[in-house]
């Protein structure tokens, strides 16, 4: 059974995918979003980058996140969305999803394919689910866990992994999309 903590946890997941707010995911809300990232990156609709950033940012995981959708009716719903996340962590589908969306939102916010996220990049993509400058500033700092200035890929998908399984409400990498 999953815990409360981690339901609240998924809760952020599921609100910050729900573009348009109507109490389901759909490709179209993964393209919203797509679009917003795009736009802060720079990307021209017809370029290469566009392309390559449209099939990893919407058809990847439009892909697979339709495997939680246990009625195939093109939505996923908060109750399907919880029943695909109420597994142990030693599932592997469910492992394979978690490892796959944080490579996605690393590479979302590593705007210059650096293999590390710098506070400025951080800071624009970040502001999008939290509320100011500072709230950013205070994530970074605690998900940069070897205080190096950045946070490596390899940072990243352990507080990625955290976030999705851990329930410690102290652990750094609950702070992903913002304070819980």
């Amino acid at each position: 059974m999953i815990s409360e903590f981690r339901k609240k946890k998924l809760a952020k997941v599921f609100n910050s995918m729900d573009s348009n707010g109507n109490g389901v995911l759909s490709k179209a809300d993964l393209e919203k979003s797509f679009e917003s990232t795009i736009a802060i990156q720079g990307h021209k609709p017809g370029s290469p980058e566009y392309q390559s950033g449209y099939d990893k940012m919407v058809t990847e995981p439009w892909n697979d996140l339709a495997k939680m959708d246990s009625n195939n009716d093109g939505k996923i719903t908060w109750d399907e969305f919880i029943a695909f996340y109420d597994k142990p962590e030693s599932d592997p589908g469910l492992n394979q999803l978690i490892a796959g969306g944080g490579e996605l939102l690393f590479l979302m916010v590593d705007a210059h394919g650096k293999g590390q996220i710098s506070l400025p990049e951080f800071t624009a993509m970040n502001l999008v689910w939290q509320s100011d400058q500072a709230q950013a500033d205070k994530t970074f700092a605690a998900l940069d866990t070897n205080g190096d200035g950045s946070i490596s890929k390899e940072e990243f998908l352990a507080h990625v992994k955290t976030f999705f399984f851990s329930d410690d409400p102290n652990a750094p990498g609950n702070l992903i999309l913002g304070p819980v």
